[in-house]
């Protein structure tokens, strides 16, 4: 079905760009100022402010819960706030855990509603050139290190590491585990200054739960642009805000946070999955995102 969405409102950074959108075989197809030559149905947006749909981090989700706690789990953290994808983790403590955790985790996952992506959890010394490989292969965009003490973390044999990232490349992202790291602030000046030194691709800080992730962290983990992308070649997944002059200039993060009750269209992949107060639940139609190029718009780290 092609389809034309006028007037639309599209929430930037903390700007609203004004543009018209052409979705097109699944897909959207051109992001212009406006079509006025085309003679598709058209939809008049004017009166919404629209954003990606939301991506959440959340590491604990209640995979083992029985259907109905895992369908409300589901329909009140993500769903009815405008997310339909999850990026979420395993946690290895032995290289050879790796396949069988993401093998639950991908049986876990198999009712779910949304699409979802998987990181890794590891402990510092973990962190080996065999390892790496071994994400490398299962395409984990996202290698999340426990610091409890930064001795450990510059002992890493940082020269063989960058060799064996090459060429997915997957981040680092710390996780400050110990008061023995410092303040949170101090700790990941620290993190990021070593990171740096050794021209390791990173995050600078720790992943927060229950935010959106920030356009830095979609862009260095490759999810964007597959992923919560309103432009050229993006998937049809969009929300609907009620429009009005204490939004426009906001932050997603703060549109999330503060105007959520302002929330009336979610659409993932094409489908509606929410109008108004109504959440259509499609148990099992989410699927695992396999990122392909991480950082692919990051050249630098």
């Amino acid at each position: 079905m092609t389809y034309i969405i006028d007037n639309a409102h599209i929430l930037k950074g903390e700007t609203v760009q004004n543009s018209s959108i052409l979705m097109e075989n699944g897909m959207i197809s051109s992001v212009r100022p406006s079509f006025k030559l085309y003679k598709h149905m058209r939809m008049d947006a004017d009166s919404f402010l629209m954003t990606p749909t939301h991506i959440l981090f959340d590491p604990s989700l209640p995979l083992k819960a029985s259907k109905s706690e895992k369908k409300n789990y589901f329909l009140n953290q993500f769903l009815l706030k405008g997310c339909t994808v999850i990026f979420t983790s395993v946690t290895i403590r032995y290289e050879q855990e790796l396949k069988p955790e993401l093998k639950r985790l991908h049986s876990e996952m198999a009712d779910s509603p949304l699409d979802y992506v998987v990181g890794v959890r590891i402990p510092v010394q973990l962190l080996t050139p065999s390892l790496i490989r071994a994400c490398k292969k299962e395409k984990i965009p996202v290698i999340m290190l426990e610091i409890t003490d930064f001795s450990e973390l510059r002992d890493r044999p940082w020269g063989w590491i960058k060799e064996a990232m090459f060429p997915y490349n997957s981040p680092l992202a710390p996780v400050f585990c110990s008061e023995a790291t410092g303040r949170s602030d101090e700790a990941a000046a620290d993190w990021v200054k070593l990171m740096t030194s050794m021209k390791i691709p990173h995050l600078r800080s720790e992943l927060c739960e229950g935010d959106p992730l920030k356009m830095e962290v979609l862009k260095k983990t490759g999810i964007f642009p597959f992923k919560s992308n309103l432009y050229n070649g993006g998937e049809i997944s969009y929300n609907f805000y009620s429009r009005s002059p204490e939004v426009e200039n906001v932050e997603i993060s703060q549109l999330f946070h503060y105007h959520n009750d302002r929330l009336l269209i979610t659409v993932h992949k094409g489908i509606v999955v929410r109008a108004g107060s109504q959440v259509f639940y499609h148990e099992g139609a989410g699927e695992n995102v396999k990122i392909k190029t991480p950082a692919f718009f990051q050249a630098s780290y």
